[in-house]
């Protein structure tokens, strides 16, 4: 991995954790022990580098949910899969970065709310898939339903609603999701669920 890359890796995990405006350059510097010098170099400027690290946070996670979609052999599979994925990305993010984000870096923002389009129309498809299969209620409208999931999300993150003092996003998010799978499917759809659920795929 070149310089600029694990300077871009370092600063992710770091915002991720501590938030935008709270983490200096000296804090990035000084985390890969290199000279502000070089990493001044490489980016000019503390919003350049924000900018590339968020941009690879939001191309890692399509990656990701891409990698799920290929791993599972069916939609029941797929969610329980997203929601372990989700319980583990979000237990490293701050959600003041998630503030940060909106009241800082709208371009930022309005990029990574851009990623909603391409996500619901991927869920959509999944909610397809499952009642295809048998799985999720035909009743269910897709596109509706996978709209909910991202504002779910979305919702987990804005402090004016989830305030993070008294409540765990993590928590939050597990208890949308739950109730939200739970909704979905139908009998034939439970029974797997249970069966993922034993296996781990909580």
């Amino acid at each position: 991995m070149d310089t600029k890359m694990r300077i871009v890796r370092a600063a992710a995990e770091l915002y991720l954790r501590f938030g935008l405006r709270s983490v200096t350059m000296d804090q990035v510097a000084g985390s890969l022990a290199i000279s502000k010098k070089t990493l001044y170099e490489l980016f000019s400027t503390k919003e350049k580098l924000i900018m590339e690290a968020m941009t690879l946070y939001i191309e890692e996670d399509k990656c990701q949910i891409d990698y799920l979609f290929d791993k599972s052999s069916d939609a029941v599979q797929l969610m329980a899969l997203l929601a372990n994925d989700i319980k583990e990305r979000f237990s490293r993010i701050n959600p003041v970065m998630i503030s940060d984000l909106q009241r800082y870096y709208h371009q930022l923002w309005e990029e990574l709310m851009s990623f909603q389009d391409e996500y619901v129309e991927k869920m959509s498809k999944v909610l397809d898939w499952g009642k295809e299969e048998g799985l999720f209620r035909e009743e269910v409208d897709s596109v509706t339903l996978a709209l909910l999931l991202h504002k779910e999300i979305e919702m987990s993150f804005d402090v004016e609603v989830i305030d993070p003092v008294k409540f765990s996003v993590q928590d939050v998010q597990m208890q949308f999701l739950s109730h939200y799978i739970h909704g979905l499917v139908t009998e034939k759809g439970r029974v797997l669920l249970e069966k993922y659920n034993k296996e781990g795929l909580k």
